[in-house]
C-alpha cells in the first residue's frame, strides 16, 4: 500500500454530452499515463486518476441532453474507459464523479469552498472566465456550482492535468484555498482543442477559441461536432476529409489541430509498446504540410480502428 503521506496524486476531470468520446479526451489520458511512468521512473510514488464527472454533467446541461439519462452514459463511459485503460497499458485509474463526492468530508469541502467563494468578486470573476461566453448566464444561474465543485475537487489532489482555460479555476482556487488553508494545486496545462477542417477565417472571427480551443471532451463544445473526430461515430472516410481540410500553415505559433492528432496516436502506439517517451517532432514537421496530413491520416485511421475493436 502507497503512503498517503508522501504520494503525489495527479487527475484529470471531465464532464461529456450525448455525442460521445472525442479523440481528444485521450489525449489526456495518454499524457496523464506518460506522466506517471515517467515521475514513477524517478522515484516518485503516484496515484493517477481519471475523474468522469457525471455529477457535473448534469449542472449545466446543452438542449441535447434533455430527456437523456446522463448517469447511464457516465457509468457507460467508465466501462468504455476501462476497456481503454486495459488495452492501452494504462496505469491510471478512471472513477465517476458521484463514487469521489461519497462522503460527507468531501460534501464539507463543497461547502466551505462556495462559501468562500461567494463572498468574493474576484473568485465570481474568475468563474465567469472558466467558460464560453456564450455559457456565462447559465453558470451564474447555477451560482457557479460547477466550478465551486470543480475547485472542490481539486483540493483532492496535488497536480491536475487539464486545457488552458483551466487557470482560471486554478487562480479562483488559489485564492479560496488561502483563505481555507489548503495546499495549492499544481497544474500542467495542454495545448488547445481546435476544429478541424477550418480556415483562419474561423479563428479570426472566434478569438476566444484561438486562444483556448473547443471544451475537449464535449463533442458538441461550440456546436462544432461536425469538425471534430468522436470515437466509433467518425468515420475513416470523415477523417480524411477533414484532416485535408484542415488549413495549416508552416509557422508552429498558429493552430495545428493536425499535429496535434499525430500527437495523440503517437502517444498510444507508445503506451500499447510500454514506451514512456513523448513523441517529440523536429521543426521540420510544419513546413511539408501533405506529408504532416498524409502520415497523420495513416496513423489516425489504424487508431480508430484499434478503438473500434476493443
Amino acid at each position: 500500500m502507497k503512503n498517503s503521506l508522501t504520494t503525489r496524486r495527479c487527475f484529470y476531470g471531465e464532464t461529456y454530452d450525448t455525442l460521445g468520446m472525442t479523440i481528444d479526451s485521450l489525449k489526456y489520458y495518454f499524457f496523464l499515463s506518460l506522466l506517471h511512468n515517467n515521475l514513477t521512473k524517478f522515484g516518485i510514488e503516484i496515484e493517477s486518476t481519471v475523474v468522469i464527472a457525471d455529477t457535473a454533467s448534469g449542472i449545466n446541461k446543452s438542449s441535447q441532453m434533455f430527456n437523456t439519462n446522463i448517469d447511464q452514459i457516465g457509468i457507460d463511459r467508465l466501462i468504455y474507459c476501462k476497456r481503454i485503460k486495459k488495452h492501452f497499458n494504462l496505469p491510471i485509474n478512471f472513477i465517476l464523479m458521484s463514487d469521489l463526492f461519497d462522503s460527507e468530508k468531501i460534501n464539507e469541502r463543497i461547502r466551505l469552498v462556495e462559501s468562500v467563494g461567494n463572498n468574493d468578486p474576484k473568485v465570481i470573476e474568475l468563474l465567469s472566465k472558466t467558460v464560453l461566453k456564450n455559457k456565462i448566464k447559465q453558470e451564474q444561474d447555477t451560482g457557479f456550482r460547477y466550478g465551486f465543485e470543480a475547485i472542490a475537487t481539486g483540493t483532492l489532489f496535488d497536480i491536475k492535468i487539464g486545457p488552458p482555460r483551466e487557470k482560471y479555476y486554478d487562480q479562483a482556487a488559489k485564492i479560496i484555498c488561502k483563505k481555507l488553508k489548503l495546499n495549492q494545486l499544481q497544474s500542467i496545462y495542454l495545448t488547445p482543442t481546435f476544429p478541424l477542417a477550418q480556415d483562419f477565417s474561423y479563428f479570426l472571427m472566434h478569438p476566444e477559441i484561438e486562444e483556448y480551443g473547443l471544451t475537449p471532451y464535449k463533442a458538441g463544445s461550440n456546436q462544432m461536432q461536425d469538425f471534430r473526430i468522436i470515437l466509433n461515430t467518425t468515420t475513416i472516410e470523415n477523417v480524411k476529409h477533414l484532416i485535408e481540410g484542415t488549413h495549416l500553415t508552416t509557422n508552429p505559433n498558429l493552430p495545428n489541430p493536425v499535429l496535434d492528432l499525430l500527437f495523440i496516436a503517437d502517444m498510444a502506439n507508445n503506451l500499447k509498446n510500454k514506451d514512456d517517451n513523448f513523441p517529440v517532432y523536429k521543426k521540420d514537421i510544419y513546413l511539408n504540410i501533405k506529408k504532416l496530413k498524409d502520415l497523420t491520416i495513416n496513423k489516425i485511421d489504424k487508431l480508430l480502428i484499434e478503438i473500434g475493436n476493443i
